[in-house]
């Protein structure tokens, strides 16, 4: 899914996407220059298998 949202166009990536940590206990970003498409597609496969799902679902 993440190769498909990279190739279509459709999800653009936020300029301070380099910037940005993902958990509390990480010092650095995200080696991957790939990782916004993985995480969108990790929620998006999340929202399709656990229907319906909210905001505070999503965050555990």
């Amino acid at each position: 899914i993440a190769g498909f949202l990279k190739k279509s166009g459709k999800v653009k990536v936020p300029e301070w996407s380099d910037l940005v940590k993902l958990g509390i206990t990480k010092e650095l970003a995200p080696v991957d220059s790939d990782w916004y498409y993985v995480r969108t597609a990790s929620v998006a496969r999340r929202l399709y298998i656990r229907s319906p799902t909210g905001v505070g679902a999503l965050r555990r």
